[in-house]
């Protein structure tokens, strides 16, 4: 029996228990949403191949808990993570999970947070040679993102599509994706909102 074996028996014998995993999870939601973006992130990339154990153990607790808002902004929040160190497949099939959990929800099926995630999941699909099911995942995204009038998921969305079609060798589809992408991202910087 592991150390970790060992603490979680006595947290469940004094029924603690689900208290303690909580507490646990907030906290590397938190961190990671604070650390793996912006100028600390390769730093934070180095840290996590390390602490890759408890990050899926909390993806593990999210999952089993049914805290599936949560599940997704971890997964948003790695999303850089498995595309620059090659867990590509693993993070895919996190996203999978919570988007269709996440489907079934009302409250989150047309949110911000799932239409993010939806974008993160095409784009990881896409590095793989996944194009059509890239392609349907950014489109969902993208319309829920038209939905809300965000204009940054828009543009998120719009780029990625156009990344699909360039890998796809079709660079007429690409440059029209891109420059509407482009033109988004014009009417943010204009409403004086940052990327």
């Amino acid at each position: 029996m592991t150390v970790r074996e060992y603490g979680r028996e006595l947290l469940a014998q004094h029924g603690e228990l689900a208290a303690v995993q909580g507490r646990h999870a907030a906290y590397y939601l938190a961190r990671a949403e604070a650390h793996l973006q912006g100028q600390a992130q390769s730093t934070w990339l180095d840290h996590l191949e390390t602490d890759l154990v408890a990050y899926r153990a909390m993806l593990t607790h999210f999952q089993a808990t049914a805290a599936i808002a949560h599940g997704l902004r971890l997964c948003l929040a790695l999303g850089a993570f498995g595309r620059q160190r090659g867990y590509l497949t693993e993070g895919r099939q996190w996203f999978d999970a919570f988007l269709a959990a996440s489907a079934a929800e009302a409250a989150l099926a047309s949110s911000t947070t799932r239409a993010a995630a939806l974008v993160a999941a095409g784009s990881l699909a896409w590095p793989q040679g996944d194009y059509p099911q890239a392609q349907v995942l950014l489109k969902e995204g993208l319309a829920l993102h038209h939905q809300q009038g965000h204009r940054p998921g828009i543009a998120d969305a719009l780029n990625a599509l156009g990344g699909v079609a360039i890998y796809r060798g079709d660079f007429t589809e690409a440059r029209q994706y891109l420059e509407e992408s482009l033109g988004h991202r014009f009417c943010i910087y204009g409403q004086g909102h940052t990327l």
